[in-house]
């Protein structure tokens, strides 16, 4: 891959030292070779085999990373919530939240790629380093416990919008139907539904859910935290062997423990 990858956490503007236990103990299993009680990591091998010299000072600086590494850089950012600094001067940062914008220097804050760290894996960095055109700085999509594809069934749409709960363009925007009435004018992303951030904030709900003895977790997890299915239009949500069903795309729901499908109602007369 070439030059260098950096990782280091900002405060008002400064870099703020990373906690050298904390990054010893992510990357000492990585190492392949034995580190020294004490010491830095200054080696480190992914499992895909590829390699990086690593620099551990105030952050940490992975040299001429190969592919695998970047899945050792997402993991030690998700465990120090420090920012990812790419190489090349037209690349964006990475961060964690949106609350990091603001502590970054102020000339690397307008084009920040905001990943929370569900979505923070190697693969998410990669896109941002090599973004594919029609997907260009698109972070990874937030996971939906109850929705096996909502790009692929148009509830999450690639778009450069912003979003009407956190105000920033996340890259994608959700398309279906929101409920409540404190809810704000315009579309939501999808980290502001998976991460229940326009439920808090707005009141918010996407989807209906049957009361028939489904646990807590489960119902507020469909009802406020997963995209509204187009294909489910106004009906309940699908339940089975006591959870919700997962939407599998083509107006088919599957059971999470049975695997058995359940085919959405036809329109209500």
């Amino acid at each position: 891959m070439g030059s260098s990858i950096h990782v280091y956490k900002f405060r008002d503007g400064e870099v703020v030292p990373l906690d050298r236990a904390q990054v010893r103990e992510v990357l000492r299993p990585y190492a392949p070779y034995e580190v020294p009680e004490g010491e830095p990591v200054e080696w480190v091998r992914a499992a895909d085999g590829s390699e990086a010299d690593v620099g551990v000072d105030h952050g940490v600086t992975f040299s001429r990373p190969g592919p695998g590494v970047l899945g050792i850089v997402a993991e030690l950012v998700r465990r120090t919530g420090a920012a990812v600094l790419l190489p090349g001067s037209d690349r964006p940062a990475i961060v964690t939240s949106e609350s990091d914008r603001p502590h970054l220097p102020s000339e690397l804050r307008a084009d920040t790629v905001v990943i929370p760290p569900p979505s923070m894996t190697g693969s998410a960095i990669g896109l941002v380093i090599n973004p594919q055109p029609e997907r260009r700085r698109r972070p990874a999509l937030p996971p939906f416990p109850y929705y096996a594809d909502p790009v692929g069934t148009g509830a999450v749409v690639a778009a450069d919008e912003r979003c009407a709960c956190c105000g920033h363009d996340q890259g994608w925007i959700c398309t279906g139907p929101v409920h409540g009435q404190g809810v704000p004018a315009g579309r939501l992303c999808p980290f502001c539904v998976a991460f229940g951030t326009a439920a808090k904030r707005h009141g918010a709900h996407f989807n209906e859910v049957p009361p028939n003895g489904l646990p807590e977790a489960a119902v507020r997890t469909i009802r406020e935290r997963t995209p509204a299915p187009p294909a489910l239009r106004d009906h309940p949500w699908p339940t089975h062997c006591g959870d919700g069903a997962v939407y599998v795309g083509d107006g088919v729901f599957r059971c999470r423990t049975c695997g058995t499908q359940t085919p959405v109602p036809g329109p209500r007369r």
